[in-house]
């Protein structure tokens, strides 16, 4: 699988205003930009290896930085992988690490996936969460 064939597949599942972007100047901005019920969101997307794994040096450098500079700001960016049988959303947290929110083998739950997209806080692994899930 290409990029270019997992756009095809993930963007009529996200709602909303959704425009792929294609920046050859600023590096490291992602590939998908959405906003829905006054929400915004920037998606990396991501063929992920035979074994569910990231490739060797995805996201890069430049999007690591990237994302972590906009969550800075206040701003929604994940990391989304995907090959044949399962697919990964992930968050760039402030040291630069990947963290998985979520993954599923297909069938593909999206509204799972869409609920997790758009209620996570940027930096999710630094919120404090009481038993009932509310913020602290």
């Amino acid at each position: 699988m290409r990029e270019s064939q997992f756009w095809a597949l993930i963007k009529d599942k996200l709602p909303g205003h959704v425009e792929r972007m294609e920046n050859a100047i600023a590096k490291g901005t992602p590939d998908v930009n959405l906003c829905f019920e006054g929400r915004e969101l920037w998606i990396e997307l991501k063929v992920l290896e035979d074994n569910g794994n990231f490739k060797k040096g995805d996201p890069s450098p430049e999007q690591l930085i990237w994302h972590m500079k906009r969550q800075i700001s206040g701003g929604r960016c994940f990391v989304v992988g995907r090959n044949e049988k399962v697919m990964k959303l992930c968050q760039v947290q402030r040291d630069r690490s990947v963290f998985e929110l979520w993954t599923c083998n297909k069938p593909f739950n999206w509204p799972t996936f869409l609920t997790v997209l758009f209620h996570t806080p940027p930096f999710c692994t630094e919120m404090e969460f009481d038993t009932t899930g509310d913020k602290q």
